[in-house]
C-alpha cells in the first residue's frame, strides 16, 4: 500500500498559485487594460476600478488555490505565467475576460500517508477485483444461445405470424 501511495504522490500537483485578476465583459476592455498595465499603471488600482468580478473590491486578489479549482483556460494561464507577470492576452471563460497577475507560487504539502491510507486501500480492492473479472472474462468459454424460434425463424423454417407457429397452442380442459 505504501509504494502505491509513494507513486501516486509523485504524479500529483502540489502548486499553490496567489494571484489577482481582472474581470471585465468585453475583449477590448481587457486590452485596453492590459495596456494600462503596459504602461506601469497598479494592477490592484484597475481591478477595483474595472473589475466586474466580487474580487475587484479587494484588487483582484483570489488568494492561494491550485490550478485544478479554476475554470481549464484560466488554470492554464496562471499555470503559464512567472510570479510577477500577467497575461499579455486576454484570458476568455464562461464568466467574461480575464487578465491576470500572478503574484507568488508555492508547493502545498503532500497528504500524509494516514490520512488517504483508507482510500488508497478501496482504489487496490478495486483495481484488484477489476482484474480478477477481467482474468475470468477472458478465460470464460461463453456461447450465447438463441432461443429455439429465433433458431427456426433465421433458418428459414418458421411459420409465418398468426398461423399457429412458435408456442403450441394449451389443449383445453376435458
Amino acid at each position: 500500500m505504501r509504494d502505491t501511495y509513494d507513486t501516486e504522490v509523485e504524479k500529483l500537483d502540489l502548486t499553490e498559485y496567489k494571484a489577482r485578476h481582472i474581470l471585465v465583459d468585453e475583449q477590448a476592455q481587457a486590452l485596453a487594460l492590459i495596456e494600462r498595465l503596459e504602461q506601469g499603471a497598479d494592477f490592484a488600482e484597475l481591478a477595483r476600478e474595472a473589475s466586474t468580478g466580487p474580487s475587484g473590491r479587494q484588487g483582484g486578489d483570489l488568494g492561494w488555490f491550485t490550478r485544478r479549482q479554476m475554470v481549464p483556460a484560466f488554470g492554464e494561464a496562471v499555470a503559464g505565467l512567472e510570479p510577477g507577470a500577467f497575461t499579455r492576452e486576454p484570458v476568455e471563460t464562461r464568466f467574461g475576460w480575464h487578465v491576470i497577475l500572478l503574484e507568488d507560487t508555492r508547493e502545498a504539502p503532500a497528504p500524509g500517508f494516514g490520512e488517504v491510507k483508507e482510500g488508497v486501500r478501496e482504489a487496490l480492492e478495486k483495481r484488484a477485483l477489476r482484474d480478477y473479472v477481467e482474468t475470468l472474462h477472458a478465460e470464460a468459454d461463453i456461447e450465447i444461445l438463441e432461443p429455439a424460434a429465433e433458431k427456426d425463424a433465421s433458418a428459414g423454417g418458421g411459420a409465418a405470424a398468426g398461423d399457429g407457429g412458435g408456442e403450441p397452442e394449451p389443449s383445453p380442459p376435458q
